[in-house]
């Protein structure tokens, strides 16, 4: 490699490497091993063990491990890590093994580690989403064409398809499932943020990315630092859905006025009745895009949606007057700026009508 291009290839911003490393479709992830305590109403149980976040049956956070006594009480109000906060919600035990004294149990949401209350920026996961062709970055040796870049005026957001995508993707083909294919970076622009202001951007970009992808895929396993200190970890299981070819109008080409419609989505996500109505609109899409409930289904969340953005967008009519959906539609096509003319290659269907 020449002087010239060497110097080009370090100029390129290296590649976002998922935090749990190559691993397979459906692999879980453990992140803490040792010991623990499981705090019951009738005392405390130490467990030698772990906490890992399970893709199967449904993602969540379970935990595994052996105890030196048993008990009766399934019902666990607590955690206990040393040297860790732990919050979370209720737990519960599913599994008391006998001569080896193992046990099992299903956490419920939410799953944070805390060590401080402010980060700069946050680290994420993304599970089957598709592939992009990007912006270009590096490894050591290759580039990349892999980024997608969401900006707007508090966030810098990079979302990297990782290396081994591809071969995640055949598994996922033959196994169905979860496989996390992007590793992604959120930095905000307006200095320090708290665990509030990164539940409301992963909630808003997990929507966004839900609206991209055609199928709901909200980051996950999300670290959160300040000048690269760990300030919490959050293992809760957000909103995806297993692996499925869909179809999606997002281009296979990286374009930036996706980071300029990311821009407008959180413009309509500042209050909460627009919010709400977003959350639905952007439901009834993907229940529809995957054929939910067949054809039929399908057109019937599809008009659920048109009448909301209507109602939403345009208004309620007058007292008296009504509005046919036909006629809400076309308001809605014109509003967008959309030709409301059936297009040459339909107009056979409509010939006989």
């Amino acid at each position: 490699m020449s002087a010239d291009h060497n110097e080009v290839f370090e100029r390129l911003p290296p590649l976002i490497r998922s935090a749990t490393g190559e691993g397979d479709a459906n692999e879980p992830v453990t992140f803490y091993r040792g010991d623990f305590e499981l705090a019951l109403a009738t005392g405390r149980l130490p467990v030698k063990g772990e906490l890992y976040f399970s893709w199967r049956p449904r993602p969540g956070v379970r935990l595994r491990g052996e105890i030196d006594r048993y008990t009766f009480d399934f019902n666990i109000e607590r955690i206990l890590i040393p040297d860790r906060h732990l919050e979370h919600g209720a737990a519960f035990i599913t599994y008391l093994g006998g001569s080896d004294g193992s046990l099992s149990g299903l956490v419920n949401n939410p799953v944070v580690l805390n060590w401080r209350q402010n980060a700069d920026r946050l680290t994420f996961a993304l599970p089957n989403f598709r592939e992009v062709l990007g912006l270009p970055v590096r490894t050591e040796e290759r580039v990349y064409a892999h980024r997608i870049l969401l900006e707007d005026a508090n966030w810098v957001i990079h979302i990297d398809r990782q290396p081994g995508a591809e071969m995640l993707k055949k598994q996922l083909k033959q196994e169905g499932g979860y496989a996390l294919t992007c590793a992604g970076e959120a930095r905000s622009k307006t200095g320090l943020f708290t665990s509030d202001a990164s539940s409301k951007l992963i909630s808003d970009l997990g929507l966004f990315l839900t609206f991209l992808n055609g199928r709901r895929c909200f980051p996950c396993l999300i670290k959160a630092y300040e000048r690269d200190a760990l300030s919490w970890e959050d293992y809760s299981a957000y909103h995806a859905d297993e692996y499925k070819e869909e179809y999606s109008w997002l281009p296979q080409l990286y374009a930036p006025h996706i980071s300029t419609l990311w821009q407008d989505f959180t413009a309509m996500t500042q209050k909460a009745e627009d919010r709400e109505c977003l959350d639905l609109l952007i439901h009834w899409y993907v229940e529809a895009n995957n054929n939910s409930g067949f054809a039929e289904g399908s057109i019937v969340f599809m008009q659920n949606a048109f009448e909301l953005m209507y109602n939403w967008q345009i208004g309620k009519p007058p007292k008296g007057q009504k509005v046919d959906a036909a006629g809400k539609l076309r308001a809605l096509l014109i509003r967008a700026d959309i030709d409301v003319q059936v297009p040459a290659a339909y107009r056979r269907i409509t010939a006989d009508l």
